[in-house]
């Protein structure tokens, strides 16, 4: 976890000039996540049945995002603590997943005014793609939350359906 912090605030300051503003919804996240500075758009199909994969997030999400994280780093001639605190939010309908991760910083100087959970760091959105496929899209950081999205992959798969380690 050494280390994402920074990457993650370096990115959150790339999303917000390139909008000049903090996204203040899922949506405004997507329109700004795929050109920002370090951010991502990534497509995939996969051979699993759409209520499947939903099932897999709602189950899944509240269960495993919803945590707070502190991290220590040094920093000049001491040390610099960093708490974060994930909010995921899903909604499914029976043509739509949407995954929402958000992030609380606390001891971070920010750039404009974040959403009232936080600022929005992950977005995946999960469709229908026929009888035993299904087609999803993630926005985020092309750096910084990889255990987080492989964990979210793995939901989406199902290759892996356990909980990510956050801490690596």
């Amino acid at each position: 976890m050494k280390g994402k912090t920074a990457l993650i605030l370096v990115m959150l300051v790339g999303v917000s000039a390139c909008s000049t503003k903090i996204p203040q919804s899922a949506e405004e996240f997507r329109q700004v996540a795929p050109t920002a500075f370090m951010g991502s758009k990534e497509e995939m199909v996969v051979a699993r049945p759409y209520p499947e994969i939903s099932a897999t997030i709602k189950k899944m999400a509240p269960k495993c995002l919803n945590v707070t994280l502190t991290t220590q780093q040094r920093a000049g001639y001491g040390y610099s603590t960093s708490i974060m605190h994930y909010t995921p939010t899903v909604i499914a309908t029976s043509q739509r997943t949407e995954l929402h991760v958000q992030t609380i910083f606390e001891n971070a100087v920010m750039i404009g005014t974040p959403p009232k959970n936080g600022v929005y760091q992950l977005v995946v959105d999960v469709f229908p793609a026929g009888a035993k496929q299904s087609r999803a899209v993630i926005y985020g950081p092309s750096m910084g939350l990889g255990t987080m999205i492989k964990g979210v992959k793995g939901w989406i798969t199902g290759d892996n359906i356990g909980c990510p380690d956050l801490t690596k």
